[in-house]
């Protein structure tokens, strides 16, 4: 008696050096397809932003604060510009390095558009002694 094992046979009759049998690659038009998907999923997951420009025209360092939350530091007489997330109304507070606040003011999407999206930061408040 014989102990034959039928085994499966391959046929590998891909020429020496391919990575593999060629396999037709999917259709342009599929992967265009495929891409505008991904790129709209990812616009859509994003949330969308606007661009405040702050300007500290005071002659001390500050630092602003967004919905009570540090958000940047600014030199005396510097300017920049970040983006924030879309809000309704937001709360804008710019303080001294000591943490009095200089300014502090909430304001609707409406009145950042009036503003031209600047935040303007003058010395109202005065440190006095």
């Amino acid at each position: 008696m014989s102990d034959s094992v039928s085994r499966p046979t391959t046929n590998y009759s891909w020429a020496v050096g391919t990575a593999g049998p060629s396999r037709a690659s999917p259709p342009a038009g599929l992967v265009l397809l495929i891409y505008a998907v991904l790129v709209l999923l990812v616009g859509l997951a994003c949330d969308p932003t606007f661009t405040i420009t702050y300007e500290n025209q005071t002659d001390r360092p500050i630092q602003i604060f967004l919905y009570g939350k540090f958000d940047l530091s600014l030199e005396p007489m510097e300017t920049k510009t970040l983006d924030t997330i879309e809000f309704d109304e937001a709360t804008f507070e710019a303080r001294t390095l000591e943490g009095r606040v200089i300014f502090s003011e909430t304001l609707t999407r409406a009145e950042m558009e009036a503003r031209d999206w600047r935040i303007v930061i003058v010395d109202s408040l005065r440190e006095k002694g």
